[in-house]
């Protein structure tokens, strides 16, 4: 018994991974890291001011979008390496 394939069952084509992209969220990911390790003040975890400082130092580097830095911040403050 033979299958009819038709393009609603057919594999999605594989998009080749792009450099320019890849190059672009290597600096972010640095520049997150250069500016967690340089601009967020000691014991700034649970302190409403210097979390406050952590969360303007970050706001440029996503483009001044809120919403995006909120989830970064979020993430950051998860990490053990940035306490």
């Amino acid at each position: 018994m033979s299958r009819k394939t038709d393009a609603a069952s057919a594999p999605a084509a594989v998009a080749e991974p792009d450099p320019a992209a890849d190059e672009k969220r290597l600096k972010l990911a640095l520049e997150i890291d250069r500016t967690m390790r340089e601009q967020a003040p000691a014991g700034w975890k649970g302190d409403q001011a210097r979390e406050a400082q952590v969360l303007n130092a970050l706001f440029p580097l996503l483009d001044r979008n809120r919403e995006a830095t909120l989830a970064l911040f979020d993430l950051v403050k998860h990490q053990p390496g940035y306490g």
